[in-house]
């Protein structure tokens, strides 16, 4: 399925992404942040491992620094007390303070402020709504 969105997005934009990561990998991040990965989010990490498009940057694994999603979750708890612990950074829109989080359930969430504001069921149709 995430497969094929890519392949959508790539006739529109440039797509950048990594190679994917093994399951031992996701359960290790799993541990470091003290959290489940949703089982979409899981999927996207074995396929493209991060993800970049437009002017959008997605965490995940298979990379160092801000794309992250350990180091970048962890950096955003450090910085705001009220940063949501059963979530995770998906990315960091760089307006306004505006974070875009994703929970165990899957659902994608806008955060600012302390103020969480549900923008998609999933990850997958929030990806497909950035390219439409």
């Amino acid at each position: 399925m995430m497969k094929k969105l890519l392949e959508e997005i790539a006739q529109k934009t440039k797509v950048y992404q990594g190679k994917g990561v093994s399951s031992d990998e996701i359960v290790k991040a799993e541990k470091l942040l003290g959290i489940s990965f949703s089982d979409e989010y899981k999927e996207y990490l074995k396929e493209v491992g991060f993800l970049s498009f437009f002017s959008h940057e997605f965490t995940g694994l298979g990379v160092d620094g801000y794309l992250n999603v350990v180091e970048a979750t962890k950096s955003e708890r450090e910085l705001d007390k009220d940063f949501p612990s059963d979530s995770i950074l998906l990315e960091n829109e760089g307006i306004e303070g505006i974070l875009i989080l994703h929970d165990k359930t899957g659902a994608v969430y806008s955060y600012a402020n302390g103020k969480m504001i549900k923008i998609s069921d999933s990850l997958f149709d929030f990806l497909k709504s950035l390219h439409e």
